[in-house]
């Protein structure tokens, strides 16, 4: 299946904040989660969660991320930036 424009410009943004770390890690896969907010029409703010994986990509990636995800948040830090 063919790469579209929208996959290709999240990859080269994803890329190139990994570029800009240094590590030396390339996007394989990928899966975005993001908290959406709107304005509706009569001023109340509607929130929604929202993921995005590549149509190309098998399920079973897309579902050992997100699984992937939830263990490296349980095991991350909280880092404070007033400290």
């Amino acid at each position: 299946m063919a790469v579209n424009e929208n996959e290709l410009a999240i990859r080269s943004a994803v890329q190139a904040l990994l570029d800009a770390i240094g590590d030396g890690w390339y996007v394989a896969q990928l899966v975005l989660c993001m908290g959406l907010e709107r304005v509706d029409a009569v001023g109340d703010i509607e929130s929604a969660p929202w993921v995005w994986a590549p149509k190309s990509q098998a399920e079973w990636m897309t579902d050992g991320l997100l699984e992937s995800a939830l263990d490296l948040r349980a095991l991350s830090e909280l880092v404070d930036d007033d400290d």
